[in-house]
């Protein structure tokens, strides 16, 4: 498999990344087809590891604790999601934060992606958006008229890259990259340079890596 890229990349990209060394972002529902399609060669897009994708697909060790929190106005009087009672809130389909709003009865509106779902707040179809912290910290980054409601998450959601099963060698080689990202202070300058302003500090810094059998770091990147 090509990846086309370096180590450096791994860390930076949030987008998927094909075999032609090309790169797109693509919607939320569509990572896990297109891996198993064997379109793409990763995901590297706010992508939380759960049993279900498992069994679909491979990750890598977890690399970002996120977890599912709300943005609402400025002005609102809301401080935490167990206040919502008849807000409508926007949330992208095929995402987890879809499903966990939806378990909590709590009235949706769906966007394609959370640009969408930006605007949906901003003309009034939404009176929040609610998914993982690190996405609502670009949100909020964009509009200065709302606000990611302080508190703990409601959620845990931790980020993997997505890898197609049976390619264990290039899980090894992505792991391998996030070991290096997190021995060498990459992880916590892309912390503090895209999300310390909004979400505040690393409490713990990156998370501790543990490895399935068949996933433990390559030696070298090479």
């Amino acid at each position: 498999m090509e990846s086309g890229l370096r180590a450096n990349d791994v860390c930076r990209l949030d987008v998927a990344t094909t075999k032609h060394q090309a790169s797109s972002a693509p919607p939320s529902a569509q990572r896990i087809p297109l891996l198993k399609a064997g379109e793409v060669d990763l995901v590297v897009k706010t992508m939380t590891i759960n049993c279900n994708r498992w069994g679909q697909i491979d990750f890598s060790t977890v690399y970002y604790n996120s977890g599912q929190k709300l943005l609402v106005d400025a002005n609102s009087t809301l401080e935490s999601i167990d206040e919502v009672t008849d807000e409508t809130i926007c949330a992208v389909a095929g995402t987890t934060s879809l499903d966990n709003l939806t378990e909590r009865a709590i009235t949706t509106v769906e966007g394609a992606d959370w640009t969408d779902c930006l605007v949906a707040f901003q003309q009034g179809r939404a009176q929040g958006v609610s998914t993982d912290d690190t996405i609502l910290a670009g949100l909020a980054f964009q509009d200065p008229y709302a606000k990611v409601l302080k508190g703990e998450a409601f959620t845990e959601e931790p980020y993997g890259i997505g890898l197609p099963k049976g390619h264990p060698e290039f899980t090894r080689f992505v792991n391998a990259v996030l070991a290096q990202a997190r021995a060498d202070g990459t992880w916590q300058a892309l912390y503090d340079e895209w999300l310390t302003n909004t979400l505040g500090p690393a409490k713990d810094g990156p998370p501790v890596a543990t490895y399935r059998p068949d996933s433990a770091p390559s030696p070298r990147l090479g």
